[in-house]
């Protein structure tokens, strides 16, 4: 379950962002960290969390969608 942006005081977070831009809409502390996947635990740790959603994301399109094969469309390599 998503924590929601109520609960949280953004303006007392530190966003990390993998990649070079920060979110202009988003009024918090941002710090881009490119290649952050190799360079911070946390951003990683929510780049797995990220692609195992994908990727049952994948498999339910699939159901929904054979036609579509998007069960194919699913897991790659990470670092």
């Amino acid at each position: 379950q998503l924590v929601s942006s109520a609960m949280l005081d953004l303006k007392q977070a530190l966003i990390l962002i993998d990649g070079k831009w920060t979110l202009p809409e988003l009024e918090a502390h941002q710090l881009p960290v490119i290649k952050g996947d190799t360079r911070s635990a946390a951003i990683a740790a929510a780049s797995i969390v990220a692609k195992v959603h994908r990727d049952a994301l994948m498999v339910k399109l699939g159901e929904d969608f054979p036609q579509y094969k998007w069960h194919l469309n699913k897991g790659y390599p990470s670092t």
